[in-house]
């Protein structure tokens, strides 16, 4: 909605989502819902696999395992095998370039308890886990759930013959134009309400502008509650994550 981004909060820890960006991007949201399984508002990513692989939709968004699992002679009951694409996600044309992004969900994480009984040996099993040999041999496995993220994935023999070549080149890119999920305190209370609102928008419970507004006043409250003191650098900080890349109009 913007060249190269849109943020969600401006430097002061404003709430931009109820603006004229915001309000448009909900209501193609709320339009996107025609193209969708009648059942999808109510849906998890379990449902929306067993959609795809049976042929029910011709596109969707989803975890970049979506081919390790459905493209995938193996899978019986998967009828797409063979007939997936991957792509880097749609964009919007500003001034002549082609803003192109996706969102890249925080990932799980591995800590050392404090009560530990061997805190050393803990920390170095997790340390030979997420080396780049190990991992890539765990996120190979074809029933594995780590999925790739590192330069060294991509390129990873195994890797590319589990996700396939296709998948795992297209991955790459779109990591170059991910915007990273909030990530500051009170994060879950942020997407809950942004949540919520725009499911009533979705049942039509709310107008797109009523719920913009209606986010924007629960994320202000929230913000109060945290300390608005706490938010300013991490919301600096998590904006020096995003993306710059800009694409040539084809």
């Amino acid at each position: 909605m913007a060249s190269p981004n849109q943020f969600l909060f401006d430097d002061t820890g404003k709430p931009l989502i109820n603006s004229e960006q915001g309000i448009a991007a909900t209501s193609e949201y709320i339009a996107s819902l025609s193209h969708h399984s009648p059942d999808a508002i109510s849906w998890g990513w379990p449902e929306q696999y067993g959609n795809f692989a049976k042929g029910g939709a011709a596109m969707t968004c989803a975890f970049s395992n979506l081919p390790k699992f459905l493209d995938n002679a193996g899978n019986k009951d998967s009828a797409v095998t063979g007939k997936i694409g991957s792509m880097l996600p749609p964009g919007r044309e500003i001034d002549g370039k082609l803003v192109s992004r996706s969102v890249l969900w925080l990932n799980l994480s591995a800590s050392v308890s404090s009560q530990a009984k061997n805190p050393e040996a803990c920390y170095l099993f997790l340390q030979w886990l997420g080396s780049s040999r190990i991992y890539a041999w765990m996120t190979a496995n074809p029933g594995g759930y780590f999925d790739p993220f590192r330069l060294s994935d991509f390129s990873d023999p195994l890797v590319r013959q589990t996700y396939h070549a296709y998948h795992m080149d297209v991955v790459r890119e779109t990591v170059a134009r991910t915007v990273p999920t909030i990530n500051y305190p009170g994060a879950t209370a942020f997407h809950n309400a942004l949540d919520e609102n725009l499911v009533a928008a979705l049942t039509k419970a709310k107008t797109a502008e009523q719920a913009m507004a209606d986010t924007e006043a629960e994320w202000k409250k929230i913000a109060r509650r945290t300390g608005e003191e706490k938010l300013l650098e991490a919301i600096k900080t998590n904006k020096e994550a995003w993306p710059t890349v800009l694409d040539p109009i084809a």
